[in-house]
């Protein structure tokens, strides 16, 4: 983008405007067809997430000991920074009932999932581990793919990370490139190859090219991919010390099969800025050609 100082407005007559206006409409309206979840948690209540009890959540339970993922002013709150209790697991199915599995083209060109969120950490992981707090979820139990897991680092930082299916060790997974801290909102992405496994992690990317994370592990794909899930629980490696994923904030869920259908759309109202802007320079290039 052209810094202020040096943009110029060019003329733009009836034609140019049209074209401008289709454009915007073609970068928009693509993008909620690809799209499998949209969710910004405003509709639900503050409470619990699941449903039941909430009537108006499209979340459901598939694992955990009670009501304790919770939504408070429009966002979840994933509360895991010891490793006792408070666990609870919650998917929300794809739009239209969609499901996705291994369709043999190794190449992928039409078989990605991708997902993308706001998060907010507040209080840091347990451990160097960490546990895992989000993934994409098969029909079959407990067959969870492209598992984001939060590990606490020195300096009082945590990172992200990423495996294909691995539930051993956050640790093992593959880590995002860069400390992050705490009280510091991030938005992270994600993609998993749904014929090979692969999953990439990306946080504040400008583009699907920008640098991101990509899985090791092996993985043993069973049913199909039906859902996106959020996990508020322990991981209990091989070492035998259970490890929490820290307390974070989650917001602003997208869920598509295009990069693009998961980057986040403006507000109305930054549209509607959007719009005036270009308008004002429509105003200010007449002006100049009447002068």
């Amino acid at each position: 983008m052209l810094a202020n100082s040096d943009s110029v407005v060019l003329p733009m007559n009836r034609q140019h405007r049209q074209l401008l206006i289709a454009g915007l409409a073609t970068t928009v309206l693509p993008l909620q067809a690809a799209t499998l979840v949209s969710d910004n948690f405003n509709a639900y209540g503050d409470g619990p997430l699941s449903n039941p009890p909430n009537t108006a959540s499209a979340w459901n339970r598939h694992s955990g000991t009670g009501n304790n993922l919770l939504v408070q002013g429009g966002s979840v709150q994933l509360l895991q920074a010891d490793t006792v209790g408070n666990k609870d697991d919650a998917h929300r199915l794809f739009d239209g009932g969609l499901k996705f599995k291994a369709d043999g083209d190794a190449d992928n060109a039409n078989n990605f999932l991708y997902a993308s969120f706001g998060v907010k950490f507040t209080a840091l992981p347990t451990d160097s581990g960490g546990s895992y707090f989000a993934h994409f979820k098969s029909s079959t139990a407990n067959e969870f793919y492209g598992r984001i897991w939060a590990g606490q680092e020195a300096g009082g930082k945590f990172s992200l990370r990423i495996s294909s299916e691995s539930a051993n060790n956050g640790e093992n997974a593959t880590k995002w490139g860069q400390a992050l801290d705490l009280n510091v909102g991030y938005t992270v992405f994600t993609r998993l190859n749904v014929d090979t496994g692969e999953a990439t992690l990306w946080v504040n990317p400008l583009s699907e090219s920008s640098p991101g994370a990509v899985s090791t592990d092996a993985w043993g794909f069973q049913g199909e991919v039906e859902a996106f899930a959020m996990r508020q629980g322990t991981t209990t490696p091989s070492s035998g010390i259970a490890g929490g994923s820290g307390s974070l904030i989650f917001d602003d869920l997208l869920v598509g099969t295009t990069f693009a259908s998961v980057m986040p759309i403006p507000e109305p109202s930054g549209l509607f800025l959007l719009g005036a802007a270009l308008l004002g320079g429509v105003m200010w290039s007449r002006r100049v050609r009447t002068r």
